[in-house]
Parts: structure tokens; C-alpha cells; sequence
């Protein structure tokens, strides 16, 4: 009997009509053997390699069906290849991690003006109208030249939005120059209003591997960051007066007791306090 074997490539979310790669392999590799890769939206590709791609969104489990000429036959998991719509239309336009502005496109930022590893992200420039992050429509125009003395909001020369005032990039900072980021509804440079939208806030938690430990036993503290993946400035408070500025914390206690752990967490758009839990020294 054949140990039958597949594998899948890329090995990653891919976009609608993104190519891939199935393959088959055998071992022994000399048996006269037949292969069917079962793609999971309904077609069938005989052969020891398949190239196709899927036109629908959505998670799709892919088998491969084998028979030799003795009479064995069987069928393996090789498995599930989730499809995803990366077209700019399904982003929402936000503020990023740093200065810029592009698409969040679920929990990714998706920047511009360089290449982004994710698949999620739309490949395209982003001038056009979309979706803001409130639900309304805004367009995004590419910067312009022109001798009006206003400010308008444009597409920067890296991946953010800048101001362009008399057709110049406006510095942050620099006298006459209206103030960064930016935020709020402005009219670009070629016209249309587009609404910037700061980047959705992330959700802060902490974990405590051991809350029942003895003296100088080394416990790790650790902060959780779900959602939007912005900066985020992280300190432990460990109950007895030391703080550690982490977002992962090994200490140890040095005397009996019972200590309250915090989390201390600052970013862009806010700060706050999470009570981790008591930790008990014996």
C-alpha cells in the first residue's frame, strides 16, 4: 500500500482568482498510481499537480483521491484553503499604526506605497471612493499642483495623507501649517471630501501564568493585544511596588503576601487600567 501524501501552495489566506499549487506525491514513488485533486468548490483536476483558483469567497477543504492499477485506492486530506475578497471596496479607510492613512481590512492595516505581505490588502492605489470606518462614502484624490494658497488633504509621496497647501507638502509642525494627524472631514486636492477616521481602538487584557507560587519562583506576566494592532505602550505594575514597562513581565516575589498585578497601556487613541489578578506568595 502507497503512503499518499499533498500539500497546498501558497500556505496562506489567498485572494478570488489567486493562483495556487496542489500536489501530489507517493512513496514508494515507482507504483502506477492515478490522482484527482477534489479543489472543494465542486471540481475535479486529474493529475499529479494542480494550478487553479477559486472565484468565490469562502473556506474550501481539499482532498486528494488516488487509485493504483492493483485495485487501492483511497482518499486524503490535504486541507482548507480560505479565499478571501481583497478589493479595495471591502477596506475601510483609517488612520494607521504611525502617521498614515490606508485601509484597515478587518484587524490589518494595509499601507501604501510599499509592498504588503498580507493578502488582505488591496494591491491598488487607493484614490477613489470607499467606505469610511463610520459607514459613509468619501473619496480619495491624488495630490495636485496648482497655486491656491488653502490647505487640502492629499496622498503623501510614502503611504499617508499630508496636507498640500499652494500645491506643497505641508510639514508637521512648521508655522502656518494646519496641525497632524489628521482627523475629521476636509476637502482633497482635486475637489472631494474624504472623512479620516482614527484607527479603531484595540482591546488590552493580561494573563498571569501562575497565581499560586512560593517565594522568589520566577512567574511571567503577559499583555494581550486584539484587534487593531497600533502601537501600544505596555506597563506592568506587580503589586509590590515595582513596575516593569513590557508587554511581557518574568519577576519573582520576594516575601509572602498577596499582590495585585495591573496593566498599565497607552496608544494613540486612549489609556487605561486592567486588572490582571492577585498573585499569592507563600
Amino acid at each position: 500500500m502507497p503512503v499518499v501524501s499533498c500539500s497546498i501552495a501558497p500556505q496562506r489566506a489567498v485572494a478570488v482568482k489567486e493562483a495556487l499549487v496542489f500536489t501530489a506525491s507517493a512513496t514508494p514513488a515507482n507504483i502506477p498510481i492515478s490522482f484527482a485533486f477534489d479543489h472543494g468548490d465542486g471540481t475535479l483536476d486529474p493529475g499529479a499537480v494542480s494550478n487553479a483558483y477559486y472565484l468565490d469567497m469562502g473556506q474550501y477543504d481539499v482532498r486528494l483521491r488516488w487509485n493504483t492499477t492493483a485495485g487501492a485506492s483511497g482518499v486524503v486530506d490535504c486541507g482548507t484553503v480560505v479565499v478571501i475578497d481583497n478589493s479595495p471596496a471591502n477596506c475601510r479607510i483609517g488612520l494607521g499604526p504611525a502617521d498614515g492613512l490606508g485601509w484597515w481590512c478587518g484587524d490589518t492595516f494595509c499601507r501604501q506605497g510599499n509592498p504588503n505581505p498580507s493578502p488582505v490588502c488591496p494591491t491598488s492605489k487607493p484614490y477613489g471612493c470607499y467606505t469610511g470606518m463610520d459607514g459613509g462614502l468619501y473619496c480619495i484624490d491624488p495630490p495636485g499642483g496648482g497655486a491656491a494658497k488653502e490647505c487640502l488633504v492629499g496622498q503623501g509621496p510614502a503611504d499617508g495623507f499630508v496636507w498640500y497647501c499652494g500645491g506643497q507638502i505641508c510639514p508637521a509642525n512648521q508655522s502656518g501649517c494646519p496641525p497632524y494627524p489628521i482627523y475629521g472631514c476636509f476637502r482633497t486636492v482635486a475637489g472631494p471630501t474624504i472623512c479620516i477616521d482614527p484607527a479603531p481602538s484595540p482591546v488590552i487584557s493580561c494573563t498571569i501564568s501562575k497565581t499560586q507560587i512560593a517565594v522568589n519562583e520566577v512567574i511571567t506576566f503577559t499583555a494581550i493585544q486584539t484587534g487593531s494592532q497600533i502601537p501600544v505602550d505596555f506597563v506592568f505594575d506587580h503589586g509590590d511596588g515595582t513596575l516593569d514597562p513590557t508587554s511581557q513581565s518574568n519577576a519573582y516575589y520576594a516575601a509572602p503576601g498577596s499582590y495585585q498585578v495591573r496593566l498599565k497601556w497607552t496608544h494613540a487613541t486612549g489609556s487605561g487600567i486592567e486588572d490582571c489578578g492577585t498573585v499569592v506568595v507563600s
